[in-house]
């Protein structure tokens, strides 16, 4: 690739003065920022910004800190292999309670229509949303 740009170089066709060393630069500025994309794209996995470990206390884990995608804030904590996602009414530090199979439960009393609450539930890729 760097003979063929050089060769354009010296017909003109590219920007005439760009030496080697700086094709070189710049050749490996593109390499490390499509890697840092890939890289940046897998660790996001979801698309959430930031992954949270919760804090294991007995039966119940404590909300440690908070995400914002798409203008709505969410909270997530991960216990065992279950990742749960609960919407924003939920606040950091709050104590959610355990159910079975390790998913986190947060009852929202009076704030959805007939008093229902509502959660938000990811677990083996598949996120749904419960009501309690």
């Amino acid at each position: 690739m760097l003979i063929y740009l050089r060769q354009l170089n010296k017909k003109g066709n590219v920007i005439k003065s760009l030496s080697d060393e700086t094709i070189m630069l710049l050749i490996v500025a593109l390499v490390f920022l499509v890697l840092f994309s890939f890289v940046k794209s897998n660790l996001s996995g979801t698309g959430l910004k930031e992954r949270l470990i919760a804090q294991d206390i007995g039966k119940s884990i404590v909300v440690i800190g908070e995400i914002k995608e798409d203008l709505e804030f969410f909270y997530i904590v991960k216990l065992d292999t279950k990742i749960v996602i609960s919407d924003s009414f939920v606040k950091v530090g709050d104590t959610i309670n355990t159910i079975e199979n390790n998913l986190a439960i947060k009852s929202f009393e009076n704030e959805f229509e007939d008093g229902e609450g509502l959660i938000i539930v990811k677990k083996e890729g598949v996120i749904e949303v419960q009501k309690i």
